[in-house]
């Protein structure tokens, strides 16, 4: 069943919207309505299928929540409810790739039918397309990480045994306490994929209550990240990612137990006033206070073990503050991460501390680069460019600068960010090898830096366009 929710001001548009058509005839439930911009945030978190939206509300128009939807990675699609004294205002959102139709008040029960089907095929588009793209996104695992048996493969892509309930969750090879047998031959209702030298990754089907679940996983490993929602076979990637989210977050604040990484809406809350009291301080210019604010947050996330995401999102706000110290500054030679990059630079949230600590330099702190010494620090990455500890944060102190104009000056000097120039310098070399050597591809991915291959061939394929085993068997050239 496809997910509904109605966005509009009038209660008695609402209504009419809600019975004027069978919805689930045509396979759709109401999960909720929103009669203002902030109701209809908190419902378009939930990610419904299917939103009717007014193209005025209160506080935000309909337009504007379109924009939230694409910037925020929503995948819901969307029907533009319109008046005629705004008609030519909708159809900009027929900009938007996702809002099918505008449909002009009074709702037209005839019209409304046929929009809600043209959607619905989209929708059973998507879910056959999604499964395909899962199937091979699992599919790549098994090749590289060696094929778990029949049963497995029957649990995954047997269309007759694809379950309504899917689970992942992934813990550290060496913590487990699970039998090595056991990786080659799992339950009956779960896959275990070996990931890299040290990751497993358990993907689990069940018809249970999730505590039992929880009473079950907690016996396999004392460090478990686990995707916060379940989902049907569809929803594996999002799910592995949001396991991946939890276990890197677990790494990074050197913590043990069961981690969802789901940040609560009051954590978000206290998250934001911090971060504004933050921006406030540094508007006036008082260091001390800033200083001790970062202190006071990055303990709030250590604490309450705030996810990897945020403590990225954190990072970068803190980098474009820094950035705009200087006048002549430009925030495009700000160095922003993903959360991989975070694990990758950082050991831990005390050092990412120090370094946040240490962005905010009063005037004249930090002296510019020349071009020599610019050249000199790229001659220290070249040489150190395998060492996958390799840190922005360890380069500044060690040429006794500023993260912020080290990061300004790469970019100056060759038109790329820090990570972008690590990134084109490890590909090209891993490229190399692929055409070149003999060893796994695993190998290489260490060899170059990367100590997560999975991690790593995500940014080959995002650097070269296919996967690196794609890459070896299309170019390499046949002696």
């Amino acid at each position: 069943m496809n997910t509904l929710v109605i966005i509009d001001d009038e209660e008695f548009i609402r209504y009419l919207l809600k019975n004027i058509i069978d919805w689930n005839r045509l396979g759709f439930e109401l999960i909720g309505e929103a009669k203002n911009s902030i109701e209809a945030l908190e419902l378009l978190e939930e990610n419904p299928d299917l939103a009717l939206i007014d193209i005025k509300l209160p506080g935000m128009s309909g337009i504007e929540l379109c924009k939230r939807i694409k910037e925020d990675g929503f995948t819901t699609h969307v029907l533009i409810i319109s008046g005629y004294s705004d008609f030519e205002y909708a159809r900009q959102a027929i900009a938007y790739p996702f809002v099918h139709n505008y449909i002009l008040k009074p709702v037209d029960a005839d019209e409304l039918e046929s929009s809600v089907k043209e959607v619905t095929e989209q929708l059973n588009h998507q879910k056959i397309s999604n499964i395909t793209n899962n199937i091979n996104f699992l599919s790549h695992i098994f090749s590289v990480s060696g094929d778990n048996g029949s049963k497995a493969r029957d649990l995954l892509f047997n269309k007759k045994r694809i379950y309504d309930k899917y689970l992942v969750y992934i813990t550290s090879k060496h913590l487990a306490n699970y039998p090595v047998e056991s990786v080659n031959h799992p339950e009956e209702n779960e896959v275990i994929l070996e990931l890299n030298n040290d990751r497993l990754c358990f993907i689990l089907n069940y018809e249970c209550p999730q505590a039992e679940i929880y009473n079950k996983i907690k016996k396999v490993s004392p460090l478990i990240g686990i995707s916060p929602s379940t989902g049907n076979f569809s929803n594996i990637e999002k799910l592995y990612y949001q396991a991946d989210v939890a276990y890197n977050t677990l790494c990074f604040y050197n913590a043990t137990g069961i981690l969802d990484a789901n940040i609560k809406k009051e954590q978000r809350v206290i998250v934001m006033s911090q971060i504004k009291q933050i921006g406030e301080a540094f508007i006036n210019l008082n260091f001390g206070l800033y200083q001790q604010l970062i202190k006071n947050i990055c303990k709030y996330f250590y604490e309450n073990k705030i996810s990897i995401e945020y403590v990225a999102w954190l990072y970068n706000y803190m980098l474009m503050l820094s950035v705009s110290q200087k006048a002549d500054d430009n925030p495009n030679t700000a160095e922003f991460f993903y959360y991989h990059n975070i694990i990758a630079n950082y050991s831990n949230i005390e050092e990412l501390c120090d370094i946040l600590c240490s962005l905010f330099l009063m005037p004249g702190d930090s002296p510019d680069l020349s071009d020599g010494l610019t050249g000199e620090v790229l001659e220290y990455i070249n040489d150190n460019i395998r060492d996958s500890s390799l840190l922005l944060g360890d380069i500044a102190k060690k040429f006794h600068i500023s993260i912020s104009h080290l990061s300004k000056h790469i970019k100056n000097y060759t038109g790329i960010t820090f990570t972008e120039y690590i990134t084109k310098k490890r590909m090209e070399e891993a490229a190399s090898l692929l055409l070149k050597s003999d060893q796994t591809i695993i190998e290489i991915s260490e060899y170059v830096g990367y100590n997560d291959y999975f991690y790593f061939n995500k940014v080959f394929k995002r650097y070269f366009g296919i996967t690196p085993s794609k890459y070896r068997r299309s170019n390499r050239v046949k002696v």
